[in-house]
C-alpha cells in the first residue's frame, strides 16, 4: 500500500495518516521529514518557503491550500481547509468561501455588481457607482 502526498502510511493500521510535518511531501511513520512540498525547502525537520532573494516563493500544489504560508490538504477541493475524518469531503472552506454540500468551495459573494460582500453574504460594496439596497 503507497500513500499520497503529505501522507504516511502507519503499518500497524495499515492506514495512511497525514504527516504532521507542514509542508512535508513524504514523511516517515516517526515523523521525519524525508521531501518538502513544491517551492518549500527542507532544513533539519522543518519545510520553510523557499527564499529568493527578499521574495518568498511559497505554493501549494493542487491537493492542497495556502493558509499562512503552510500548505495543507484539501482533498482536491481547491479553497478547502478542513477535511472529513476519512478524508472524503471538505467540511471548511477558506474565508470568503462558502461550503456547497461537501465537493465544493464556492465564492461566497456570487451578487452581480458587487465587490464585496459582508461575513453574512449581503453586498457592501458595488461596482460601476452603484449601491447596495437595503437588503444587500
Amino acid at each position: 500500500m503507497a500513500c499520497i502526498s503529505n501522507f504516511t502510511l502507519v503499518t500497524t493500521f495499515n492506514q495512511c495518516v497525514p504527516c504532521s510535518i507542514a509542508n512535508c511531501s513524504f514523511c516517515s511513520s516517526s515523523n521525519n521529514c524525508y521531501l518538502c512540498l513544491p517551492n518549500f525547502v527542507l532544513s533539519g525537520n522543518v519545510c520553510t518557503c523557499h527564499i529568493q532573494g527578499s521574495n518568498s516563493i511559497c505554493g501549494c500544489s493542487g491537493n492542497y491550500t495556502i493558509v499562512n504560508n503552510i500548505c495543507i490538504p484539501n482533498g482536491g477541493i481547491s479553497n478547502c481547509i478542513t477535511l472529513s475524518s476519512n478524508y472524503s469531503q471538505c467540511t471548511a472552506c477558506l474565508y470568503g468561501f462558502r461550503l456547497i454540500g461537501g465537493v465544493s468551495c464556492q465564492p461566497f459573494c456570487l451578487i452581480a455588481n458587487c465587490l464585496t460582500c459582508s461575513v453574512s453574504g449581503f453586498c457592501s460594496t458595488c461596482s460601476n457607482n452603484l449601491s447596495p439596497s437595503a437588503s444587500g
